[in-house]
């Protein structure tokens, strides 16, 4: 039963969301920053007569394989059971995996290829097996895609990995498509093999003993790919104090960020910057850096390193901060592998991504 409390906060409720909602629209179009599909999380947002600051951050969780093993007798004859059985005991049993009944085939570096679909974790990663055998080489390749839903990553995605598969050169003279979605490619003579990734991934040797005791080679080995900007933050930041723009002043209001999501924590809070001004124009000042995101749970302190590009600039008697930044990922599963976002990744995120969205925007002069 809605008793007339009940109804009342639930308009109260709706009246400051919707006023939140108008507020941060006034600053930040988010429905521009979401135009890709992704989701933007409302981390906080103040807005007092003397300023105000605006927090919004963004995660996506994917992971491409791409493993081969040397062809035997067992696996030369592909099948749509083989790949089935394939996907469900690749990982063993810490990877309780479940078909969705979506099975299919294409061509890969000029080889009959075919995949099957499934999940685990109660649909948290959903997860495509490529299977193909390369019989110049004598190795059977899968192409392991995988994403993860709960994170909201984009399906967009997984078809992403779909035509990185596409570009898979397993042998030499091999015939690959192009796509205007993957701009780089990797490629390892030692490996002989190669495929595009788009710019802002990043491919590396998987090392696993149990796998391969002697290491990865060209006849038994592993190779994933991950994003290498598969965390980002925004940070909106004004006040009316009447200072010159510098990197001191840019550090000033660094040390007012509040950080990323994490609600159910004892404290937050930002240590080592590091900021240097790379540029000061008409239309404000330029910075990038690093910094510290430190994260204490009970006993426990967690800390994440942050890489940014900012941009500062004057507007109506207000100095605005605009700060990007991306988790720098040193290692992933216990294994390292330096997932530190390009110069040029930070500076499409900052001014093609974050500055066409701010409506407060520094005024162009021309």
């Amino acid at each position: 039963m809605i008793t007339p409390i009940k109804m009342l906060l639930f308009l109260w409720l709706s009246v400051c969301t919707s006023l939140l909602a108008q507020t941060i629209d006034k600053y930040v179009n988010v429905t521009a920053l979401s135009k890709n599909g992704e989701r933007w999380d409302r981390i906080d947002s103040v807005f007092i007569d003397t300023g105000g600051h605006i927090t919004l951050h963004h995660s996506k969780w994917l992971m491409y394989f791409l493993h081969w093993r040397p062809l035997t007798g067992e696996n030369t004859n592909l099948t749509k059971e083989y790949v089935r059985n394939h996907l469900l005991n690749f990982w063993g049993a810490a990877m309780n995996f479940e078909l969705t009944n979506v099975d299919g085939e294409m061509e890969v570096c000029g080889h009959k290829a075919l995949f099957t679909e499934g999940n685990f974790g109660k649909g948290t990663v959903y997860t495509r097996f490529i299977v193909w055998n390369c019989s110049e080489t004598n190795r059977q390749f899968t192409a392991d895609c995988n994403i993860n839903l709960r994170r909201r990553t984009p399906k967009e995605l997984l078809e992403l990995q779909y035509l990185i598969t596409r570009t898979v050169c397993c042998h030499k003279g091999g015939d690959s498509p192009t796509s205007s979605k993957l701009t780089k490619r990797y490629e390892s003579r030692e490996f002989d093999v190669s495929f595009l990734i788009p710019q802002d991934w990043k491919a590396a040797t998987f090392e696993d003993t149990s796998w391969f005791p002697q290491g990865p080679s060209r006849e038994n080995g592993s190779l994933w790919t991950l994003l290498t900007s598969s965390v980002k933050h925004i940070e909106l930041i004004w006040d009316i104090e009447d200072d010159e723009l510098s990197t001191d002043s840019m550090v000033r209001r660094l040390q007012k960020m509040t950080g990323g999501p994490w609600k159910l924590c004892d404290t937050i809070f930002v240590s080592n910057i590091a900021a240097r001004a790379s540029g000061k124009r008409e239309t404000g000042m330029r910075g990038d850096g690093s910094y510290d995101l430190n994260v204490k749970l009970k006993d426990t302190l967690l800390v994440f390193p942050f890489k940014f590009k900012a941009l500062a600039w004057k507007r109506d008697n207000r100095t605005f901060l605009l700060l990007g930044s991306m988790l720098q990922v040193k290692e992933f599963w216990n294994r390292k592998n330096d997932l530190t976002p390009s110069d040029e990744t930070m500076e499409r995120f900052l001014m093609n991504e974050l500055l066409p969205a701010v409506k407060m925007r520094p005024r162009s002069r021309g």
